[in-house]
């Protein structure tokens, strides 16, 4: 039994080691979308997407993260970058980023 348990422990050493190695170093963060990807948007459309955004970003739900961006890009030519975009940072699991652009889009809706 304990040399299982010395066995699972080294694994897991291991494992987390090897996670560590995968985050990214602050050079390779993943860059923000530009103001570029914020399109203009009819206010009532700006601040439903960022209300979906938002909650699965807060689910960490990257499949409906994916089915926004993709209903977006698909919506209209002058969305596909906001599409992009939201599909790329879900890609990367970067909720925060999901957020921030949440923000961003709500803002531009309300300027």
């Amino acid at each position: 039994m304990d040399r299982a348990f010395e066995e699972l422990k080294n694994a897991l050493a291991e494992t987390l080691i090897s996670c560590q190695n995968l985050k990214p170093s602050a050079a390779e963060k993943i860059a923000q979308p530009d103001e570029a990807a914020i399109p203009s948007m009819p206010f009532n459309l700006a601040k439903k997407t960022a209300e979906r955004l938002r909650n699965a970003a807060d689910m960490g739900n990257i499949s409906e993260l994916k089915a926004i961006a993709g209903e977006i890009g698909s919506g209209s030519n002058n969305y596909g970058i906001l599409g992009q975009a939201i599909d790329r940072l879900a890609e990367n699991f970067d909720l925060e980023g999901i957020i921030k652009l949440a923000d961003e889009l709500e803002a531009a809706a309300d300027g």
